[in-house]
């Protein structure tokens, strides 16, 4: 299980810049069929993994999520 925290001005930005809202985003989580590869490239201060999956029926979406790491 996934929990998702975001303030809204990340919110406002995702929306912005990709013109998706979050809540889509998540969506994408519950696809049983999602890829998720870790991207050592692009993970230094935190984890960072490319997942690909559907959102719904329709919406197809490659995303890069981070995970900070505990010290």
């Amino acid at each position: 299980m996934f929990v998702f925290e975001w303030y809204s001005e990340k919110e406002r930005l995702n929306v912005e810049k990709h013109g998706i809202d979050l809540e889509t985003v998540k969506k994408v989580f519950d696809d049983p069929f999602r890829i998720e590869q870790y991207d050592e490239a692009h993970s230094g201060t935190e984890d960072r993994w490319q997942t690909l999956g559907m959102a719904g029926e329709v919406l197809l979406m490659f995303i890069l999520k981070g995970l900070k790491k505990s010290v």
